[in-house]
């Protein structure tokens, strides 16, 4: 199957608890055939376990 490039994004948030990501580089995106897509991650935000600050 041929890889289709588009320029259009799709942004979103996946929660996990502290430390659960401390690196998030290693982070991969797989489509439904099994290829690796391209993936950009960043921090965006983030909160006390204990949820204080909800």
């Amino acid at each position: 199957m041929a890889r289709r490039t588009t320029s259009r994004g799709a942004t979103g948030g996946v929660p996990s608890p502290r430390g659960e990501l401390a690196v998030t580089d290693r982070l991969r995106l797989f489509d439904r055939a099994g290829e690796e897509l391209p993936l950009r991650t960043e921090v965006l935000a983030t909160w006390e376990v204990d949820r204080s600050s909800v």
